[in-house]
């Protein structure tokens, strides 16, 4: 349930791995489906959103800029770890990401550049990077989630 109007909400996150066709029949039905709400932290560079074919016509938010929205714009993207953390202010646990750690940027980017061949199974993903992916996407969800009860708090219009 959506806390701030008890009205039903449902939200999914997806995880899919493209093969070698790329992007499942089923995910991009799902991709194009305007009464879908599409959710990344890609900022201005807008790669997540390009590498599936997701243009400003479609129905998508950027945590980026919602947190823009709520707390000011800075002159650098915030990343997920800090929106998270602005978007849950108070919880027990805080996010925080090892900048050190590149592996599983590189590991995407190296089959994105076509220096590694396409993947044709998850299991040809390590379960670290697995892992990392999961989490990320996750974590997406909830700092969007957290974003709009603050929004919505704030009397700001928010996409369902």
């Amino acid at each position: 349930y959506d806390d701030t109007t008890e009205q039903p909400h449902r939200s999914l996150c997806l995880l899919e791995v493209p093969n070698v066709h790329g992007l499942s029949d089923d995910m991009r039905r799902l991709l194009g489906d305007q009464s879908i709400t599409k959710v990344f932290c890609d900022g201005t560079s807008g790669a997540d959103r390009r590498s599936l074919g997701i243009d400003d016509s479609d129905n998508y938010v950027d945590l980026e800029d919602i947190t823009s929205s709520l707390v000011g714009a800075t002159g650098v993207n915030r990343g997920l770890a800090r929106i998270m953390n602005l978007a849950w202010p108070d919880p027990a646990v805080r996010a925080t990401k090892d900048t050190r750690d590149k592996e599983s940027v590189l590991f995407f980017a190296a089959i994105e550049q076509g220096k590694k061949p396409r993947l044709k199974a998850l299991d040809e993903i390590p379960d670290r990077i697995r892992r990392y992916a999961a989490m990320d996407a996750w974590c997406t969800m909830m700092a969007y989630r957290g974003l709009r009860q603050q929004a919505q708090h704030e009397g700001l219009p928010m996409t369902d």
